[in-house]
């Protein structure tokens, strides 16, 4: 598909209470992009792992999962964030860049529930990809947003999603294993007022 056969989505936002009920709705769009050759079957990548996440991010203040719906009722993307906590600890296996290192500003990785969105996952069903779709669910949901800035993680390997947000205006600040059983991610931020 290209980007003038762009298909017509709708954006359909859920928070909190109702977003533990549209897990398998979620999971069925997160088992088709993760059996792609790029993840190579990683276990952290499993429905079983992803389900742990899921159920663990809509218990999470502000709480949001927008699926980009098509007229039939077929969900062909979503994206989720919510607001870190200091619980939460999401900074602390960081490894930042020596030069971002060197510029931080003290307290900076200080969370209070209102500093940071962060964005676990924006997966698009591969048909579907390179439509504006991705583009579209992440300005949706930063436009809502009140915190000062957004943090997300992506797969070095993950070029195409990795130039994407580049684009969109977030920077590479280091890199991060946030549990051991996960890969090696890019940690990225974007400033968002």
């Amino acid at each position: 598909m290209t980007r003038t056969e762009m298909p017509q989505v709708s954006l359909h936002p859920f928070t909190g209470v109702e977003g533990r009920a549209l897990f398998r709705a979620a999971s069925s769009i997160h088992v088709d992009v993760y059996a792609e050759p790029l993840f190579g079957g990683h276990p952290f990548f499993s429905e079983e792992a992803f389900e742990q996440r899921f159920t663990m991010a809509v218990e999470q203040p502000g709480f949001e999962i927008i699926f980009a719906r098509q007229d039939d009722g077929t969900d062909v993307a979503l994206m989720y964030g919510y607001t870190l906590t200091q619980e939460l600890r999401w900074w602390d296996e960081v490894r930042w860049q020596p030069d971002v290192m060197r510029t931080l500003p003290g307290g900076y990785t200080d969370e209070d529930g209102t500093r940071t969105v962060v964005i676990p996952e924006i997966l698009v069903r591969r048909p579907y990809r390179r439509a504006g779709i991705a583009r579209t669910m992440h300005d949706d949901f930063m436009a809502r947003r009140k915190e000062e800035r957004a943090g997300l993680r992506v797969l070095p390997d993950n070029l195409p999603a990795r130039a994407a947000y580049l684009a969109w205006g977030w920077s590479t600040v280091g890199t991060v294993c946030p549990v051991p059983q996960a890969p090696t991610y890019e940690c990225m931020v974007k400033n968002l007022h």
